[in-house]
């Protein structure tokens, strides 16, 4: 397993948007590309980052083809556990976007299931959204994934 860290995270939240009042919604378009090689089951790449206080209100994941070879290939799209920014193959991805998604097969966009909106509960802190390899593709091809996150500042619990 190889833990893969988007350009954003690198820097900290500094190319992040965040609602500065509770009910703003802001959006953030988090992108990354992996190779062929890359593209193998429990490889994780972080996206970007969900700012502190702040919960995602809706979403849209768009992928390129990524399985050349047949309709295998699945992803998982959630937060991450582990410190942002880092690369530690402990971390691991959740599914409180989109789970077990096979958008990548063919390539195109999908929106978040209206049930799964506000799931998560801000918290004082930043925390990263990442992608998983769930199953790998057959024939893997180099692939782009865009994550196009509305996030909304709420009260965290004092």
């Amino acid at each position: 397993m190889a833990v893969f860290v988007g350009a954003i995270s690198k820097f900290g939240n500094a190319g992040v948007a965040a609602p500065d009042c509770a009910g703003d919604v802001v959006v953030n378009k988090f992108v990354a590309t992996l190779t062929a090689a890359q593209l193998v089951i429990n490889t994780v790449c972080e996206l970007g980052i969900l700012p502190a206080g702040c919960t995602v209100t809706d979403a849209v994941l768009r992928a390129t083809d990524f399985d050349s070879g047949g309709p295998t290939g699945t992803l998982d799209v959630g937060l991450m556990s582990g410190t942002p920014g880092t690369e530690d193959v402990a971390r691991t991805v959740g599914a409180e976007l989109f789970a077990a998604s096979t958008i990548a097969q063919a390539g195109g966009s999908v929106a978040m299931a209206v049930t799964l909106r506000h799931a998560i509960a801000p918290v004082p802190y930043d925390r990263a959204l990442g992608l998983l390899i769930k199953a790998a593709p057959t024939t893997a091809a180099d692939a782009t994934f865009t994550l196009i996150c509305y996030i909304s500042a709420e009260r965290t619990p004092a």
